[in-house]
């Protein structure tokens, strides 16, 4: 025993640290990230607590250690940036896949699910700066989306914000408490892939009704014109007005 507890005093630090990462994934994972502390994490790989702040700094230290390695949402922002002149299809099309890769993460993911969750259970100052970051982090993204929506009325920032809620709750009510909303149950793998291709149809349903309301615009402008210069608006005339209108709005998508 006396040889063991050497070897303890004395093993790789780098090796420390990572069974101190492990076991505070465990924590989590078993009994959520409220449970964790410094005396529970070093009696799970058989060291003193003081090693905690040795390592760490702190226990916040860990803890913040711990969810940069295991949050995957800021590298998903990085990993779906696209270039300022991307078009708007290639914007949609993703925020669509970018939502459902969340969506599948987060399902399968009980630590992330657990970080999460404390982000919403109480105010603490690590959980407030880890999602003003993630703000900033997001931000990019959501600015390539904001000129296909400016001035139509139609709000994607909320429909994200909704999105995000509407994929975390479900999730928990699925893994934790075992229980369906609406009828729709996510462990069941059919009721999980029709949420799964809702989450592609709500995003679609924000971009057309957008669509819809410029294309509006564009029409109303134009018959004002032609009202004002004295053009009776025939049959041929509302159709040509229509094909402009149809061109005009395709154009725009097209930058």
């Amino acid at each position: 025993m006396v040889t063991k507890k050497k070897k303890n005093k004395i093993r790789d630090p780098e090796r420390t640290e990572r069974e101190a990462l492990e076991a505070t994934g465990q924590i989590v994972r078993e009994d959520g990230f409220a449970a964790i502390t410094a005396t529970r994490v070093a009696r799970m790989i058989g060291m003193d607590p003081g090693m905690i702040n040795k390592r760490f700094g702190s226990l916040n230290g860990l803890k913040a250690r711990y969810i940069e390695l295991r949050d995957y949402r800021k590298r998903n922002f990085e990993k779906f940036m696209l270039p300022e002149m991307a078009s708007a299809g290639e914007v949609k099309l993703m925020f669509i896949e970018m939502m459902q890769s969340n969506f599948d993460q987060f399902a399968a993911d009980l630590e992330v699910q657990g970080i999460v969750f404390e982000q919403v259970r109480v105010w603490d100052p690590l959980m407030h700066s880890l999602s003003v970051q993630l703000e900033k982090d997001m931000e990019p993204l959501l600015a390539l989306s904001d000129p296909y929506f400016e001035g139509t009325g139609v709000d994607f920032r909320s429909g994200i914000c909704s999105m995000l809620g509407g994929i975390y709750y479900p999730v928990w009510h699925a893994r934790r408490n075992r229980s369906s909303i609406a009828g729709r149950d996510l462990n069941n793998p059919r009721d999980y892939q029709v949420f799964r291709d809702t989450i592609a149809r709500q995003i679609e349903f924000f971009w057309e009704e957008a669509a819809l309301k410029r294309k509006n615009q564009i029409w109303a402008r134009l018959t004002n014109m032609l009202f004002v210069a004295g053009i009776f608006l025939t049959e041929k005339v509302r159709d040509g007005l229509n094909w402009v209108v149809d061109l005009c709005y395709d154009k725009k998508r097209e930058i």
